[in-house]
């Protein structure tokens, strides 16, 4: 197999593997999960895209449940774009079992030069786990607010948070630029 036919991806332990573009292509999760990994095609979406020929620019982000110690399953995020002096919403996700939303949040030509946000339900998530919270909650929505400056770049924005903190940074996709 020739160097081409293999793209270089971080799985969620963040361990580096090649793996066979082929095999991303065609969905094949066990293929591409070491032996005791906890990974799947579905938590580095991105890949699968990747391989079929998609865009590679995405904007993604990653909820992290410090409390729990586990991935933030079940947390609201709307995204939103700054229009003027106001903030659109562009679209609602709900993040699955890695805490990730299941398509990127923007990709390839949707992605443009601006500002954005991303409204994170910390309370609501919280109390459908049953966590007792004060009313009103510390922190009830936390908008993280970041600029778009290089529309062919990738942007991952992970969320670590419990109901009393929270930080953020802009992380590695895991995918390579254009």
């Amino acid at each position: 197999m020739n160097r081409r036919n293999f793209l270089f991806a971080g799985l969620s332990l963040g361990a580096l593997a090649a793996i066979p573009l082929r095999t991303l292509a065609q969905g094949k999760p066990n293929a591409i999960r070491p032996k005791g990994v906890r990974a799947s095609v579905r938590s580095a979406y991105p890949l699968r895209q990747i391989a079929q020929g998609e865009s590679q620019n995405h904007v993604t982000t990653h909820v992290l449940d410090m409390m729990r110690g586990k991935s933030g399953q079940g947390m609201r995020i709307d995204f939103s774009v700054l229009e003027g002096d106001r903030y659109r919403l562009i679209k609602t996700f709900i993040t699955n079992e890695n805490g990730r939303t299941d398509e990127p949040m923007l990709s390839g030509n949707a992605i443009a030069v601006g500002r954005y946000e991303m409204m994170f339900y910390i309370a609501d998530y919280y109390k459908k786990l049953g966590v007792q919270l004060p009313d009103p909650p510390f922190f009830d929505k936390v908008p993280v607010r970041f600029a778009i400056f290089d529309a062919t770049q990738s942007y991952h924005v992970p969320l670590i948070c419990t109901p009393w903190t929270y930080s953020t940074y802009r992380g590695s996709s895991g995918s390579p630029k254009k």
